[in-house]
């Protein structure tokens, strides 16, 4: 696919990180936490992108009122606000199980202008709830499911698509 940019042919350019094989573990708390098995996209070319996510999760929780994982991807070290989505999330259900065990995959597509240069990271927070609450949490990569960041250059800057 070509175009042209103020008489400029140019060609958008794609950008792709994929987690390796594994976990990531994630404490407890409700804390933006780095998933560093994700690697670090570094944007190329400035301009406006559509960018897709897909990250699943596991949740193990015993005694709790509520679990959830959110994932969030961070700008040059900063929370991008439209980039949060929630994979896993359970709340008391009025079963009598003490305890859940569950996993789900989330995605979510957006559009953001970047500049050269950017960093793009993925993050995710466990939060349980609960007074005797207990349980984990993780990013899991895996042939049942693997995690995604996909950026494709689709404007120049300033450019509102």
């Amino acid at each position: 696919m070509t175009g042209t940019d103020g008489g400029r042919q140019f060609r958008p350019t794609w950008l792709e990180a994929v987690q390796s094989l594994g976990q990531h573990v994630l404490t407890a708390g409700g804390v933006y936490q780095h998933v560093t098995q994700m690697p670090t996209l570094n944007v190329v070319r400035a301009g406006v992108y559509v960018v897709t996510v897909n990250v699943r999760g596991h949740v193990f929780a015993t005694g709790a009122t509520s679990a959830f994982i959110v994932n969030a991807l961070f700008k040059n070290g900063s929370l991008l606000n439209q980039s949060e989505m929630n994979p896993v999330a359970y709340a008391q259900d009025g079963t009598t199980d003490s305890q859940k065990n569950f996993q789900a995959a989330a995605g979510i597509s957006f559009v953001e202008e970047f500049a050269f240069g950017d960093t793009i990271d993925l993050y995710s927070r466990l939060t349980i709830g609960g007074v005797t609450a207990n349980g984990s949490g993780q990013i899991i990569s895996d042939p049942n499911g693997y995690n995604r960041i996909t950026m494709l250059w689709i404007a120049p800057p300033g450019t509102t698509p």
